[in-house]
């Protein structure tokens, strides 16, 4: 009857509505007795292709729209031109793969640097990760930062001052979360080879009307430490623990295996003035190398 809208429906054993057609409504339903949407499926559907990978195609003016509901409840959203979006509890966002992928946790939108991952909540657990093991030996969870120079598919080796990992902390500063409040930095400290990885570590702050960290310590490779010095580095023998510039500096020194047997020196950086603590128990001072 081509001018008046005909219902057609199908009847199983035991389902009055295996199949509907809804013809006011241009409605199909399975199962479903007032189907809700253009194809209304109650129950479980199975896609299967023994020959290759299953695929199915959603064209809609390049913005399909795919939900896997409970209820009123939305599960997964995938819309092709925008995002993939996880949500629970009643329809509230969880998880969002946004058109540039990045993955955005507690967030619907891009925040701060853009990173690819980023982790927002506005309570302390949903602004933090926990990383846990659980193993009757010594073993721990650990988070890995590696550099390489070349690509993913063709690494090469790194190079003397590379930065191989980096931990940065911000503050929002009234406009922004762009400035740095204090960093920390594991670097190259050497040339590097087969099984050959010399590092430091360099912990910077930013002073009071600034932006940008400023160096305050660092670790060298051979375990010397500076305070205010880029260089710390040893002394007439001695390994320069640590080596202190600006007003007038000054340094310890620490050596235990010598002739003399002294084991430490607390020295004013650029004289020959300077304690030593001998390995006898006896401190001696010395002004221009005479004590």
């Amino acid at each position: 009857d081509p001018s008046n809208d005909v219902d057609f429906r199908v009847e199983s054993n035991g389902n009055t509505h295996m199949l509907f057609v809804d013809a006011g409504n241009d409605r199909v339903g399975i199962g479903q007795s007032s189907p809700a949407a253009p194809l209304d499926v109650l129950g479980n559907v199975k896609f299967a292709n023994s020959s290759s990978n299953f695929q199915a195609d959603f064209v809609a003016n390049n913005s399909a729209i795919l939900n896997f509901t409970t209820g009123t409840s939305e599960g997964v959203i995938l819309r092709s031109d925008k995002y993939l979006r996880l949500d629970t509890g009643g329809s509230t966002e969880r998880i969002r793969v946004d058109s540039s992928g990045r993955l955005l946790i507690g967030h619907s939108s891009s925040v701060g640097d853009d990173n690819n991952l980023q982790l927002v909540g506005s309570t302390a657990d949903g602004s933090s990760a926990t990383f846990w093991r659980s193993s009757s030996d010594v073993g721990n969870p650990q988070l890995n930062f590696v550099k390489t120079r070349g690509s993913v598919g063709s690494p090469s080796i790194v190079s003397s001052g590379d930065v191989l990992g980096r931990i940065r902390f911000y503050g929002w500063d009234g406009s922004d979360s762009n400035s740095r409040a204090a960093e920390i930095e594991a670097e190259v400290d050497g040339t590097p080879g087969a099984d050959d990885m010399p590092g430091r570590l360099v912990f910077s702050t930013t002073a009071d009307g600034a932006s940008t960290p400023t160096e305050r310590l660092r670790i060298d490779s051979s375990g010397n430490v500076g305070l205010g010095t880029t260089s710390p580095t040893d002394h007439n023998g001695f390994t320069r623990i640590v080596d202190i510039s600006g007003g007038g500096g000054g340094a310890v020194y620490c050596r235990t295996t010598t002739s003399t047997s002294n084991v430490a020196i607390f020295g004013q950086s650029g004289t020959d003035a300077y304690i030593v603590n001998k390995a006898s128990g006896n401190i001696r001072f010395n002004v221009a190398d005479a004590e």
